[in-house]
């Protein structure tokens, strides 16, 4: 396959994808990310309007903001959609589902995992240098091409990895 044609293709497949999630068309979706498990985690970098910054939202957001039925979120957990990631505005999917007065049900499993939040100061505050040392050699690249800062919270969530500070 060649170069352009992968792209190409990957590109249908986002579109694909934010429409699904944008729609709230959550059966098709859901089919969609088993065939494509690489986007469940995908934050979706399109606004509605060139005026307004990318909401950078995961399906799983999608389905906080859009109530989706319960069966939604565990498909969406099953297949390892992150609790963790945090859209444009700072919200987790249960920030969106308290927002969006969820049940009770769904909101228990869109909490961060325990370990996470008994962490949650100290990788805020990794979070923060992390973001200060980048900042301060690609601020205009990041702000030209709307590049999301990396969340540490995240390989927390999903396994084990080394770093200094822990």
């Amino acid at each position: 396959m060649k170069k352009s044609t992968l792209r190409e293709e990957m590109v249908n497949d986002i579109h694909k994808l934010i429409d699904l999630a944008e729609t709230y068309n959550w059966n098709d979706l859901l089919k969609f990310l088993e065939q494509h498990l690489r986007y469940i985690n995908y934050c979706c970098p399109v606004a509605n309007d060139s005026t307004e910054p990318p909401k950078l939202y995961t399906p799983l957001h999608y389905a906080a903001e859009g109530k989706a039925p319960k069966e939604v979120f565990d498909k969406l957990l099953e297949l390892s959609g992150s609790l963790t990631l945090k859209s444009n505005e700072g919200e987790t999917p249960y920030d969106i589902g308290v927002r969006q007065n969820l049940p009770e049900d769904v909101i228990s499993l869109l909490q961060l995992p325990e370990d996470i939040r008994m962490q949650e100061d100290q990788i805020k505050k990794m979070e923060e240098g992390l973001h200060e040392t980048i900042l301060k050699q690609v601020k205009s690249l990041i702000d030209e091409h709307k590049v999301q800062l990396p969340q540490l919270a995240y390989m927390y969530e999903k396994g084990n990895y080394w770093s200094p500070f822990r």
